[in-house]
């Protein structure tokens, strides 16, 4: 299989370049390449490559050594590299207290739901709001005070939350008397999400307000008499009434303290020079999830994968001479937490949209997912359906690789709750670009530390590689593919 993909691509070359046939090795997607690559940069020592670590910094010094090796020019504002300030931001030392004192820690007896900053302990008047309805809101003062409210569901209570904001209180504590199973599924379920780092560019407003704002907790049942020196059943009791305003006023103690650290973001570009001024992106995002403090993340399909074949096309395209379009080679960080390194790209001062053709982006492309095992090779494509000489070209490509095939089953590039948005290349299609998501799915083992290297299918790898290198050479050739592109960005807009 290796050798016709040599030869396909050799020959391909000499049709559209007219040139004589390049010697085939430079030309060969190398197994054991891509193997060494994705063990490296989900080794031990890129610490899981969270973006303003050491090992995204270790990970992007890697990449910037096989560009070199491979001639790409530097692109970047200091070599390879383009850096960016950042502000990290995390939760820290986060809790309630009761008005005896006993303290209800962050996802262990409380889960803090919001992310306003209180950095200092405050103490609060606590009231109790019953099922949180206009007629219970009518009967109390919720007024800077804390309100404790009862729900049958506490992820549906935005509603309780809106009316207590409107009438100026200062924050809310969720529980649920009906079913004593909820609170812990929550705290299994958004600890995780609630609790890990977070990032801005460090000339964002994002963090310019440190007032204490509007806070939300959630409580296990088991912690309302702690609280209120009620019962849940009391309580109940209040409601049916009608006479909530008749529980005693108590008090809580809260503190959500937010670290906050600079940092610098770190994207890796480097460029094989075309006869054109325009550009085609070639990206793929290097960082990931860090630890959990036990494990590294890995992230060897998110995306060493990804960044891998990037590296395979760098390899093979610089064998390529008299290139129409420049090539750019764009490894991002900050796509974990926000794709922060593809918007810093696009918001450059000097970043002109109507010089990059199109924008390939190849994230999470090593694996196989639950709809295709046993099936034929495959590799999803999203964003085609921006506009018809993109589908029209993909599909041409595909007729011409019987090895592997694109499945457009996710090609919604307006469905904002699907995963063309989730990924680096929204942030060009935002800009009025065509971009296109290369991706193979999710498994098990995403945002997992059990994404590890010996989990790829290395072979599908190769053919997935090849597959977008045709879609790179057609598009290298293609006459009439730049004519489309103003009406995309007028369509867009």
């Amino acid at each position: 299989m290796k050798q016709i993909l040599i030869f396909f691509l050799v020959a391909l070359s000499t049709q559209v370049y007219g040139q004589a046939v390049l010697d085939a090795e430079r030309f060969s997607i190398d197994k054991n390449e891509l193997k060494q690559t994705i063990k490296v940069l989900a080794s031990d020592s890129m610490e899981g490559r969270l973006t303003g670590t050491l090992g995204q910094m270790k990970a992007a010094r890697y990449i910037a050594g096989e560009f070199a090796k491979y001639g790409l020019s530097e692109a970047g504002d200091n070599g390879y590299f383009d850096d960016f300030k950042l502000v990290q931001y995390y939760r820290g030392e986060t809790y309630l207290k009761t008005a005896r004192n006993r303290k209800l820690d962050d996802f262990q007896e409380t889960a803090c739901m919001s992310r306003e900053p209180i950095d200092e302990e405050t103490e609060l008047e606590l009231v109790f709001g019953g099922n949180g309805t206009l007629e219970d809101m009518e009967q109390i003062n919720v007024k800077n005070r804390m309100v404790l409210v009862f729900t049958k569901n506490l992820r549906s209570a935005y509603h309780i939350k809106a009316a207590l904001e409107k009438r100026k209180a200062a924050g809310l504590i969720l529980a649920n008397p009906y079913n004593d199973k909820q609170f812990e599924s929550i705290r299994r379920t958004f600890k995780n999400f609630m609790t890990r780092k977070r990032y801005t560019f460090a000339d964002s407003e994002q963090l310019e307000n440190n007032s204490i704002g509007f806070v939300e907790f959630i409580i296990p049942n088991m912690q309302i008499r702690h609280l209120m020196k009620m019962s849940a059943r009391d309580l109940n009791q209040l409601i049916e009434t009608k006479a909530i305003a008749d529980c005693p006023v108590n008090t809580v103690r809260v503190k959500c303290e937010r670290i906050v650290n600079r940092t610098t973001g770190r994207n890796v570009i480097g460029m094989l020079k075309g006869t054109s001024d325009t550009s085609i992106y070639i990206m793929a995002h290097y960082d990931h999830l860090g630890t959990d403090g036990r494990f590294y993340f890995r992230g060897s399909d998110d995306n060493a994968s990804g960044v891998a074949s990037m590296l395979e096309l760098a390899k093979l395209f610089s064998g390529i001479p008299d290139l129409k379009y420049n090539l750019v080679f764009l490894a991002t960080t900050g796509e974990e937490v926000g794709e922060l390194g593809a918007k810093y790209q696009v918001k450059r001062a000097d970043f002109e949209p109507g010089k990059v053709l199109i924008n390939l982006n190849i994230d999470m492309v090593g694996r196989i997912d639950s709809q295709h095992i046993g099936k034929k090779a495959y590799l999803y494509s999203l964003g085609t359906d921006t506009q018809p000489k993109l589908a029209a070209l993909f599909e041409k490509v595909d007729q011409r690789v019987p090895e592997c095939s694109f499945d457009y089953t996710f090609n919604n590039s307006h469905d904002l709750t699907g995963y063309y948005m989730r990924s680096d290349q929204y942030q060009f299609y935002e800009k009025g670009i065509p971009a296109v998501m290369f991706f193979s799915g999710l498994h098990k083992d995403y945002h997992k530390p059990t994404d590890t290297p010996e989990k790829i299918n290395y072979p599908l790898l190769q053919n997935r590689i090849f597959l977008i290198g045709q879609v790179i050479l057609t598009l290298q050739r293609n006459e009439s593919f730049s004519l489309e592109r103003e009406q995309v960005q007028a369509t867009h807009r």
